[in-house]
């Protein structure tokens, strides 16, 4: 069962990244019953740093149907010093591991949820 859940959420992510890569990026607008969207260049940079994207939760594609939480349960950094993502969706027993390209994408159309 899990296979077939991680098996959706890579396909979500996948289509995240064309939906990316076709249209403007502008975070929709938010009410304050929710954190803000990781939009100000201070933020993104903030988690830029592996180590305080390390534990942090988030919320990729809010307000679509394609929504899910996932967390950042750990990275890896590799001999050519770039650096990979496990990533945990709620709904999904197995991290996925995302490379930091994809990881920053994945931000910048993610809310931060504070601890």
């Amino acid at each position: 069962m899990c296979l077939v859940i991680c098996n959706v959420q890579m396909a979500i992510i996948k289509r995240h990244r064309e939906l990316w890569l076709a249209v403007d990026s502008t975070p929709p607008p938010t009410d304050n019953h929710e954190p803000p969207p990781i939009s100000k260049p201070s933020e993104r940079e903030l988690f830029q740093n592996p180590d305080k994207l390390h534990g942090k939760q988030f919320v990729l594609s809010p307000h679509t149907d394609e929504s899910g939480v996932y967390k950042v349960i750990g990275y890896h950094k590799r001999r050519d010093n770039s650096v990979q993502y496990d990533v945990l969706f709620d709904d999904c027993e197995d991290p996925i591991l995302v490379d930091a390209g994809e990881m920053m994408r994945m931000l910048e159309d993610s809310l931060y949820i504070p601890n």
